[in-house]
């Protein structure tokens, strides 16, 4: 387990980059050095230890330093978000094979807000359990194992996981306002449970997916997936073929455009197709377009 100061220190910064948000140019990756796009600019890392950012006087050796510039965070903030995310509950991106709710938290704790960390945190919480109305036993179960976090900069941070279970892109959502981004390659998806799974839950967004889930309870037999701005792809294919599939995406009668509403035809025919005969089916919302437009009327 990592827990001394040195230890935080010396975890692989490629490691660390996606839980930060950022986005590897794969395209770019070299034998000693890999890239990253990020807010603050392109970040190089050079053998997992030093990392520069392009056009910047940023730049450093080691995590403290990495989360430190990426943040704008104090030493002492640094270390704590280190601390938060790679301590004794947190799993480590290449080696988690699964992503599982096990035994959720049942109480929010609200940390000391003077800390940055701590501010956004609280924020996060307050978005996802106060305004989005999601469960807090998902949502902190979500925080511990690590697929939930807050960025420190106004936004919440769902990591996508590739079929080989790595972290390798995300969805952001602003807390203050719409923001939303989808860093993502593809062939990452926002999920929970394993890709085992005999049935397949599909949504759109990360919190639809979670708010289905608040509304109906979680299976940990099935796959919830949030396809998170990627198409039905050929690496999705092969991982949905035979599978039972519910698609519980948004409700194309409350879409306002025919092309929208073409698309969610498209993905239901092409769902059902990959299904086992018989073993198709919708679950849309109703009264809403959305899942957590269902949840937050509380209709």
């Amino acid at each position: 387990m990592l827990r001394t100061k040195n230890e935080l220190r010396d975890i692989d910064l490629n490691v660390i980059l996606p839980w930060l948000g950022a986005e590897e140019k794969a395209d770019r990756r070299e034998q000693h050095r890999r890239y990253w796009r990020t807010d603050k600019g392109l970040v190089s890392v050079y053998q997992g230890r030093k990392f520069s950012i392009d056009f910047t006087s940023l730049g450093g050796g080691g995590a403290i330093d990495l989360v430190m510039a990426l943040l704008d965070y104090s030493f002492i903030g640094a270390l704590k978000w280190l601390t938060e995310h790679f301590g004794d509950k947190r799993i480590d991106v290449d080696e988690a094979e699964t992503v599982q709710i096990t035994e959720p938290i049942t109480t929010v704790h609200y940390v000391d807000q003077r800390d940055n960390f701590a501010e956004a945190k609280a924020r996060m919480m307050h978005y996802l359990i106060g305004t989005r109305k999601l469960s807090p036993e998902l949502v902190n179960a979500g925080y511990e194992q690590g697929f939930i976090y807050p960025n420190g900069q106004g936004g919440v941070v769902f990591v996508h996981y590739d079929a080989q279970k790595k972290a390798i892109g995300c969805t952001v959502r602003g807390v203050f306002s719409d923001f939303k981004q989808v860093r993502n390659r593809n062939g990452s998806w926002f999920i929970i449970g394993s890709w085992n799974a005999d049935k397949v839950y599909i949504f759109e967004s990360p919190i639809d997916l979670l708010s289905y889930c608040t509304l109906k309870g979680y299976d940990p037999k099935s796959l919830y997936l949030s396809l998170a701005g990627n198409s039905i792809s050929q690496i999705l294919r092969p991982l949905l073929q035979g599978k039972m599939i519910v698609r519980c995406t948004d409700n194309p009668e409350h879409e306002s455009s025919v092309e929208a509403r073409t698309a969610s035809e498209r993905l239901g025919a092409e769902l059902r197709s990959l299904a086992r005969a018989g073993c198709f089916r919708d679950d849309l919302p109703v009264s809403d377009k959305d899942w957590n437009d269902v949840l937050v009327n509380g209709k």
